[in-house]
């Protein structure tokens, strides 16, 4: 006989709200009777996937929604001569010697993608301008989360057929699959377009987003990985235990994307108390529903431009030159502007090699190359 992994949870990946049938300090937990262990499914995908997989969007278009119909060797070969991007706009090649059409062969056995795509294509790839999410700054996580704004959008009809949606000066949420075209906003949560239809945000509700974003890092940063920023705090403090930052968020009651849903369904205590867990079932009764705007929503556009870290860093020096007395004579103040580069201080490894495969002693003390992209010296009126 077989048995299910329990509880059963639809979009695991990139949402975090806690099982309430497991304590809070717990990711697994056995239960009597039961075979296996159940699992906090959300909690370990996220763990396992979002700092060491990603989609490159090297994928073949077939859908009329591309416009253009081309397969994945001419996407990639497109994408490295600088032709054409990518879906992820902000992804730029990095050919790193190589011509352009042998890197590609290299990546493919025909036009099937071989082992070398799936291991070294990253290296390959620079983006323009990751977003670090322990940014603390209100603006900057406004400009990251309104990204979409007035953007055009792939939709589809009640027959199935895609098509790109109108602007509307609005940031529309995107989920997995195309939406159907059928805007929702201030209907009750009875009506039934709330489980066909798709929503936008406006700019305030993203204003209050960001804020409320900006009160989870503060409280739970710094985030030493994206699975940790992504993840609940798994602990006795329920709070935190609930959900991760941006569920939490979006639940906290100065954020209004939420509030035409059954938010306050009423749980009964006497069998909420039942559960391991009985905080983590408050909440919408109609979670899961396209009207329903959940972490993993806010996640999925801007997921390929989040970084726990900066790569890019502003460093300013002062100096002061002292005369026989001990007084200053001069002063001088300078700025530079650095990049982490993929490639280590020694390229004999090469850029795509492991940490723990490293050959070179440099390598295993620095690792990556820092350039200088800029150099200006200040004036004192500018410190």
């Amino acid at each position: 006989m077989s048995y299910p992994l329990l509880p059963q949870i639809s979009h695991a990946i990139g949402n975090s709200l806690a099982p309430s049938v497991m304590p809070s300090d717990k990711t697994t937990h056995n239960i009597p009777n039961y075979p296996i262990p159940l699992a906090d499914h959300s909690y370990l995908a996220n763990r396992e996937l979002w700092d060491d997989y990603f989609f490159s969007g090297i994928a073949p278009e077939s859908s009329r929604a591309f416009g253009e119909k081309r397969d994945q060797k001419t996407v990639a070969l497109e994408f490295f001569n600088f032709t054409k991007p990518l879906s992820v706009a902000r992804y730029l090649p990095k050919l790193g010697g190589p011509e352009a059409s042998k890197l590609v062969d290299s990546f493919f056995d025909g036009v099937i993608p071989n082992e070398a795509a799936v291991n070294n294509v990253a290296s390959h790839l620079r983006v323009d301008g990751m977003f670090n999410v322990n940014s603390t700054s209100i603006e900057a996580w406004k400009a990251v989360l309104g990204s979409l704004k007035d953007r055009p959008i792939v939709v589809r009809n009640e027959n199935g057929v895609e098509s790109i949606a109108a602007k509307d000066g609005k940031t529309p949420i995107m989920s997995i699959n195309a939406p159907r075209d059928i805007l929702i906003e201030d209907e009750a949560a009875s009506d039934p377009q709330h489980w066909n239809g798709r929503r936008v945000l406006t700019d305030d509700e993203i204003e209050g987003l960001a804020t409320a974003i900006v009160k989870q890092v503060r409280k739970r940063g710094p985030f030493l990985s994206l699975a940790d920023f992504v993840n609940r705090r798994v602990g006795t403090d329920t709070e935190l235990a609930r959900a991760g930052a941006i569920q939490s968020a979006l639940d906290s009651e100065d954020v209004e994307i939420n509030e035409n849903q059954n938010t306050d369904r009423a749980v009964d205590l006497e069998v909420a108390n039942r559960f391991a867990f009985p905080e983590a079932e408050q909440g919408a009764m109609n979670y899961g529903a396209p009207s329903y705007v959940k972490q993993g929503d806010i996640l999925t556009p801007i997921a390929p431009i989040l970084s726990a870290r900066s790569d890019s860093f502003i460093i300013r020096a002062y100096g002061e030159s002292l005369d026989s007395s001990g007084n200053v004579a001069a002063q001088a103040w300078c700025e530079a502007v650095v990049e982490r580069e993929r490639d280590y201080v020694d390229t004999a490894d090469a850029a795509e090699t492991l940490p723990l495969d490293l050959t070179k002693a440099v390598n295993k003390i620095f690792g990556r190359r820092f350039n200088t992209i800029s150099f200006r010296w200040l004036n004192a009126n500018e410190i």
